[in-house]
């Protein structure tokens, strides 16, 4: 059934009318919250994929070096000296005085020539009163005893003469058959014993004669009319001694000028030369004033400049390794270039040497040979005792695989290094053998041609991504 009833009001309120413009913007506005919800995620995304790369590990830059095969030398440079080989330390050959030495070091000496030194013989010292009240009695002691041998000489005599009378006539006693054959041997006897006997009291004659000359000599004095010792000549230090200055005359010729007339009574000189042994030169003068020498007394050195070696002074760590015939370059000498030289002795015994920071040292002498001297080049500049340096080789091998001593480092006991394999790096162990301080000779562990890496720093890790910084 249908019914007609009338509309009913109701109290909720009606929506508003909608206007057909809203209704067309709305659609719009979603896509455009949309758009931005994408744009937003997408600038998220990025920034998280730049901060991602930024983060991510990149290989490190490192240098390496390539495992190569060569040859390797082992040396050790130490500082050392040069010296004449052989030395000639000239000594007076008995106490005396020395006369002053005009040589100096550098002048050249001729064996058998040069005269080196003047030596006058020692005068003997002054004697006290005591001293010559006994020298005098005992000379008057060898006085009397040569007046008694004199008088038993006499007394010989005359015994032989009465002797020699008695057997004259026994001779002709004897051949005129008036004595016994008994009584002419007993005659002729006599006259033999006291010949003998003549003989001998001349003999005790003459050794109180010597007696007595040797008690007077106690009793000489230096002479009371010496004068003062001559002045040293004008230059005289400035020229060769005994060598003329303007027609150069030789050695000998002044020797012999200057000791004819301080000739002494006897058969030896007032002068005694000291001759130069060898050809050289004067490395050294010891002892160049005037005085009194004893004989074990050094005057100056003298040696052959070219006849040079070196000596240079090894740890005694090091000693041990070196062995005679070694090659040697000697280095910073002064001139240009190094000089050759060859190991000839290793001193058997050590010594103990204070370094420059007070630290006791065991060094070892340790003397090399130079080869090929130039001596107009490095052998006229070097001298005796110059200062040099020697590169002593302890080891060679011609084909020894080696690495950079710069990539090797320590853990414990054990030598390390990081080896290059499809861009990152294995940490492997070596075995190292001779070290020259630039290369190390590897045993085992690596192949020729692995790549290490160079100085590895502490951020370097087993497995690490790394690149060629050169590349």
């Amino acid at each position: 059934m249908t019914t007609n009833d009338p509309p009913t009001t109701s109290s909720e309120p009606r929506p508003p009318a909608r206007d057909p413009d809203q209704t067309t913007d709305r659609p719009r506005r979603a896509r455009r919250t949309r758009r931005r919800g994408w744009i937003k995620w997408l600038g998220i995304a990025i920034l998280a994929a730049v901060l991602a790369l930024a983060m991510w590990p990149r290989p490190l830059p490192v240098e390496t070096a390539p495992a190569n095969r060569g040859a390797l030398t082992v040396t050790v440079l130490e500082e050392g000296q040069t010296r004449v080989r052989h030395r000639y330390l000239i000594t007076p050959p008995v106490a005396g005085s020395l006369q002053r030495v005009t040589l100096r070091a550098g002048d050249p000496v001729v064996a058998g020539e040069t005269v080196l030194a003047l030596l006058r013989p020692q005068p003997p010292g002054f004697i006290d009163a005591r001293s010559r009240r006994e020298m005098r009695a005992r000379v008057e002691a060898a006085e009397a005893v040569l007046q008694h041998r004199r008088a038993d000489l006499e007394a010989v005599e005359a015994r032989l003469d009465l002797a020699r009378a008695d057997f004259a006539r026994a001779e002709r006693l004897h051949r005129d058959g008036s004595i016994p054959e008994q009584q002419w041997q007993t005659a002729a006897n006599q006259v033999r014993v006291l010949e003998i006997e003549q003989r001998a009291a001349g003999f005790a004659q003459q050794v109180a004669a010597h007696e007595l000359e040797q008690a007077r000599a106690t009793l000489s004095t230096p002479p009371d009319d010496a004068g003062p010792p001559e002045p040293p000549r004008e230059h005289d230090s400035d020229r060769y001694p005994y060598h003329d200055q303007q027609d150069g005359a030789g050695a000998a010729d002044q020797t012999a000028d200057e000791t004819a007339d301080v000739e002494g009574e006897g058969d030896a000189p007032a002068l005694w030369p000291i001759v130069s042994p060898i050809d050289g030169v004067v490395l050294n003068i010891v002892e160049e004033n005037a005085r009194v020498v004893s004989p074990d007394m050094t005057i100056m050195e003298i040696g052959d400049p070219r006849d040079l070696e070196a000596e240079i002074e090894l740890l005694s760590i090091d000693a041990v390794r070196v062995r005679p015939g070694a090659d040697v370059e000697i280095v910073h000498w002064g001139g240009d270039g190094t000089l050759r030289g060859r190991v000839s002795a290793v001193e058997p015994g050590g010594f103990t040497k204070v370094s420059a920071l007070g630290v006791e040292e065991q060094r070892v002498r340790v003397r090399v040979d130079l080869i090929g001297l130039d001596r107009d080049d490095a052998g006229a500049r070097l001298g005796d005792r110059y200062r040099v340096e020697g590169r002593i080789v302890t080891w060679h091998e011609d084909d020894v695989l080696q690495v950079p001593v710069g990539a090797l480092f320590r853990r414990g006991n054990r030598w390390l290094v990081f080896v290059v394999r499809d861009g990152r790096v294995v940490e492997t162990e070596v075995g190292i053998g001779q070290q020259d301080g630039r290369h190390a000779q590897v045993l085992d562990g690596l192949e020729e041609d692995d790549r290490v890496v160079m100085h590895p720093p502490d951020s370097l890790e087993d497995g690490m991504r790394v690149r060629d910084a050169s590349e």
